[in-house]
């Protein structure tokens, strides 16, 4: 009777760490997949901070062009 209560124990105990081993292993697989889904928003972010306000300032000297000028269309084919 008490080997068999060694071997439960040890079952139980071995079972217990098995457990905490996976239990490890898939939160540093979570946090890893937030490590790169935040690195990539982080690299997005900073390139959108710097490719947007050169796309407005581009759009609104585009609009106020339009506005003075007009849109003039050459009567030549293929001209702008």
């Amino acid at each position: 009777m008490g080997a068999d209560n060694n071997r439960s124990m040890m079952g139980t105990l071995l079972t217990w760490i098995f457990t905490a081993v996976l239990l490890i292993v898939a939160i540093k697989v979570v946090f890893w997949v937030l490590g790169i889904a935040l690195g990539l928003g982080a690299l997005l972010l900073m390139i959108a901070l710097k490719v947007l306000p050169a796309l407005l300032v581009g759009w609104l000297a585009l609009k106020l062009y339009r506005a003075f000028f007009g849109e003039r269309r050459s009567e030549e084919p293929g001209a702008f």
